[in-house]
């Protein structure tokens, strides 16, 4: 436990640096911008049908600190069935769950414009609070939720689509990766956009 909370503070004060380091050299591309032009809307969408069927939908809101630092917040929703299946000798009968929650991020743009023109990599911090059924994910025979948290940090590459657009590929690692995580192991893959 003690591991964890030193990787967090120097999580964090790595995060801390950066944006110093940011807001002390200023970009020469800097123009004047209102708060209008700050906040930035996106999210993604996802869709897989066949013996399991899973519907998610991310939106998210953010603000441009600087040119190069954004912070925000989004939303999470999925709608997960599965028309059971065999894992090894075991049957999981058919069920339906709906799984929600809510984050917390930042990202910093380190490289713009790398290796071409509209393209940069970024630095993405998350973290995320998801309510579950236990019934299906702490496999016991109690009903109601909890609530799993999860902290990300990792990598972005971003493709600009236009002036204020573009298509994000996020790839986390699952800091606080348990046996309930509705995720698939390390590293985390997202996709968004933002506009």
């Amino acid at each position: 436990m003690k591991t964890c909370g030193k990787l967090y503070s120097s999580l964090f004060l790595s995060l801390l640096l950066l944006l110093v380091i940011n807001n002390c050299v200023k970009a020469q591309d800097d123009e004047e911008v209102t708060w209008r032009d700050r906040l930035f809307f996106g999210g993604n969408l996802s869709l897989s049908v066949g013996s399991v069927t899973a519907i998610e939908v991310n939106p998210l809101v953010g603000y441009r600190l600087t040119p190069r630092w954004s912070a925000g917040l989004g939303f999470d929703y999925e709608y997960y069935k599965s028309s059971g299946a065999y894992y090894g000798t075991y049957w999981v009968r058919p069920y339906s769950t709906h799984i929600y929650g809510g984050n917390i991020f930042t990202s910093f743009v380190f490289l713009k414009n790398f290796p071409t023109e509209g393209i940069s990599l970024f630095a993405h911090a998350e973290y995320e609070t998801l309510s579950l059924e236990r019934k299906y994910f702490q496999d016991i025979n109690e009903t109601g939720r909890f609530m799993l948290n999860s902290f990300f940090a990792g990598l972005g590459v971003r493709q600009r689509t236009g002036r204020r657009s573009s298509l994000n590929i996020l790839f986390l690692w699952n800091f606080n990766e348990t046996q309930y995580s509705p995720y698939y192991g390390n590293p985390v893959i997202k996709f968004n956009f933002i506009f």
